[in-house]
């Protein structure tokens, strides 16, 4: 007698849950439409990681999910975080005599104009301040009725099964893309609005002191500093100490996009236990310095689409791997495989964990040295 063979929704929970993990999330999203049980299957893959943004949709957004039954199925929370716009915008004068003179936008107007942009480019004087002006006056309401805080730590405590957060820095949120351009003429204050994000996590999750047990993984996207000299070590105390307190709540820093947190954290002893790096170029000096420092307390160093600057210049770059491992750690003993979470390592991405032992032994004379043992493919 023949079996008759059962369509996917008859599959075991098993097999639907390793279907899921070669699908990508739109494709996801149209097969949790299909019925219930794999509607049940999928949410949470949907809600495994959410996020908002500093603004007032985005925190009403969040309040939502305190109340919403997909909260059980959150892991990863996304808190996405603009550069403040000075205070100093709110007043027209100091705007048009100090931020962006009449002059000045005449020939910006001028040389876009010239290079065949569309009119909508370069909006009129009075709609860039009056948008520039909204969007401060929307940010400092927000920070005065602590706004951020109260929600965040209202949130995080009804989110049972959360082990990371990641804070996304941008420039600005869901504006006219044109803001962009202004606002990079020195219309925000860079310094204090990273301080400002990363205290204001840090309240928060001191407020719910219950979980910081249960929360594991800080990430820290973007983020970038205020202008130094290259040849500098950079030098922001407050930033550097914002940075430290947050860390402290946590046992796993993972850096996207930027290399500035370890630029700041460098020659700072910090009680993180795993380092993960991923589509970051990072000068080769600060990766040695980082790992030097925290060579007690770092175990694990996790990677992928990782660049190195090298030279004096910091002209060279090179792809980190594997076989450029023994150059960075050249002091370590390391093991090396290739990482298999899907939930760190991005779809289509080739990541790496390398766990880090102690110091060379000294070699004894008559005895080779001792080598790091690397396992994985080359």
């Amino acid at each position: 007698m023949d079996r008759q063979i059962p369509g996917l929704q008859g599959l075991p929970m098993e097999i639907l849950h390793l279907i899921l993990a070669g699908l990508h999330s739109w494709q996801i999203t149209s097969l949790s439409l299909v019925n219930r049980r794999l509607r049940e299957v999928c949410l949470p893959v949907l809600f495994h990681k959410v996020g908002f943004s500093f603004s007032e949709a985005g925190l009403n957004g969040l309040q939502q999910l305190a109340n919403s039954p997909v909260r059980w199925h959150v892991r990863s929370l996304t808190y996405t975080v603009p550069e403040l716009i000075k205070p100093d915008v709110l007043t027209f004068e100091i705007f048009k005599s100090e931020m962006l003179t009449p002059e000045s936008y005449v020939e910006e107007a001028k040389e876009l104009y010239g290079c065949g942009y569309p009119a909508d480019e370069c909006p009129p004087y009075m709609v860039i301040y009056e948008t520039l002006r909204t969007i401060c006056e929307n940010q400092q309401g927000i920070m005065e009725e602590h706004r951020d805080i109260d929600i965040l730590s209202s949130v995080l405590a009804a989110l049972p099964r959360l082990i990371e957060m990641e804070l996304n820095f941008c420039q600005s949120i869901d504006e006219p893309q044109w803001v962009d351009s202004y606002l990079s003429r020195g219309m925000t204050a860079k310094e204090i609005s990273n301080i400002h994000h990363l205290q204001t996590l840090t309240k928060a999750l001191q407020k719910r002191s219950e979980l910081r047990d249960s929360l594991v993984t800080i990430k820290l996207s973007s983020m970038e500093l205020p202008y130094y000299s290259p040849r500098e070590t950079p030098r922001f105390p407050g930033l550097s100490g914002a940075l430290e307190c947050l860390l402290e709540l946590f046992t796993a820093l993972r850096i996207t996009g930027s290399s500035a947190p370890l630029e700041l954290l460098s020659h700072t002893i910090i009680k993180l236990r795993q380092l993960i790096l991923g589509h970051v170029t990072i000068p080769f000096t600060t990766l040695r310095e980082i790992l030097q420092t925290n060579r007690q307390t770092i175990v694990s160093l996790g990677f992928y689409d990782t660049r190195l600057l090298k030279g004096d210049a910091l002209s060279e770059i090179h792809q980190l791997s594997p076989k450029l491992l023994p150059a960075v750690l050249h002091d370590f003993s390391f093991d090396i495989q290739k990482s298999t979470d899907y939930w760190t390592v991005p779809y289509g991405e080739t990541g790496w964990i390398v766990w880090l032992g102690p110091r060379y032994a000294p070699q004894v004379r008559g005895q080779p040295p001792i080598c790091p043992k690397i396992q994985g493919e080359f």
